[in-house]
């Protein structure tokens, strides 16, 4: 955990997986022999293995406190989730909702989820397993995440089943004028 402030703002980095190995072709296709040199040469050992075979990346989000709002940004990999062309982060059972409130916040107290993007990696804990059905983790916030990603996972074969009959995890959607995105944003 590491907090540092910007303005009036406090910020917490919390950390998910401290290690997730990526084979860099995997992700990265298009990475050429001579990129991945480079990489190696500048920024192993932290982010590339000494031997160039595996990108080292580490999954973590973090929560904004501003006056008496709560905000968390991205929400990590989550546990118990069907993931399994993503071996390392299938079935996850890690201990984030306890760093999360070791760091002095409990889900019910967040007002505001950003997801960046809907990546499993980004959205994982906007949802929890509890006694068998899926429930929202932060059942006091709103969700905030761009009309294009609630495109993609409202086409066909993108979606799961829905949360207790709503259209998102957080509720009926519209979108809202954004500048600082430079389109729309959805809010629940």
């Amino acid at each position: 955990m590491r907090t540092f402030t910007v303005g009036d703002a406090t910020v917490t980095q919390l950390t998910e997986l401290d290690v997730w190995l990526i084979k860099p072709h995997h992700w990265y296709p298009a990475l050429s022999d001579e990129q991945l040199v480079f990489a190696q040469a500048n920024y192993a050992p932290s982010a590339v293995s000494d031997d160039g075979s595996e990108l080292i990346f580490a999954i973590h989000n973090y929560v904004i406190e501003l006056a008496d709002t709560i905000i968390v940004v991205d929400t990590c990999s989550g546990n118990h989730k069907n993931r399994p062309l993503f071996a390392d982060l299938h079935m996850l059972n890690t201990d984030y909702l306890t760093r999360l409130e070791q760091s002095g916040y409990s889900p019910e107290a967040v007002d505001i989820v950003v997801n960046t993007h809907l990546h499993l990696d980004h959205c994982g804990w906007n949802t929890r397993l509890v006694e068998g059905t899926w429930r929202p983790t932060f059942p006091a916030a709103t969700y905030l995440f761009h009309h294009t990603e609630l495109k993609y996972i409202r086409a066909s074969g993108n979606q799961h089943p829905l949360i207790s009959g709503r259209t998102t995890a957080a509720g009926s959607t519209r979108t809202a004028s954004c500048p600082f995105w430079n389109t729309r944003r959805t809010v629940s």
